[in-house]
């Protein structure tokens, strides 16, 4: 936490002039193309259903911007594609296309592949 207060002036990047990118395991048409509630597994043990959120997303990591996706989305967090690994139990800022930002806390982080880590994070508690 900064002294005074944790309020920084942040110039934040368009998302098409940041060179670290993630790339999506499917093609662009087929993450977008899903859409409303994710399906639900019997042995499933969440504690709220998730909902399809397919938008381009800039993150905060570490100090460095980076350009991702975010997949979903619950009442407990998200689920986002990254193009590096986002070490568990890390904060991170999202800025989504539409202007709104989200604070989280990485929860895990798997490699799917190069440049593209399916991470799960949940909303940081308001202190």
């Amino acid at each position: 936490m900064l002294g005074g207060g944790d309020q920084l002036q942040l110039t934040v990047p368009a998302w098409d002039s940041i060179s670290a990118r993630a790339r999506l395991p499917q093609g662009v048409e087929e993450y977008h193309d899903k859409q409303g509630p994710m399906p639900v597994m019997p042995d499933s043990r969440r504690n709220f259903h998730r909902i399809y959120l397919r938008t381009p997303a800039v993150l905060l990591y570490h100090g460095q911007f980076l350009a991702g996706y975010l997949s979903d989305v619950s009442r407990s967090g998200v689920g986002l594609y990254a193009p590096v690994q986002l070490l568990p139990v890390s904060d991170i800022q999202v800025w989504l296309a539409d202007g709104q930002t989200l604070r989280l806390r990485t929860k895990n982080c798997l490699r799917i592949e190069e440049r593209c880590y399916r991470c799960g994070a949940e909303y940081c508690k308001s202190e």
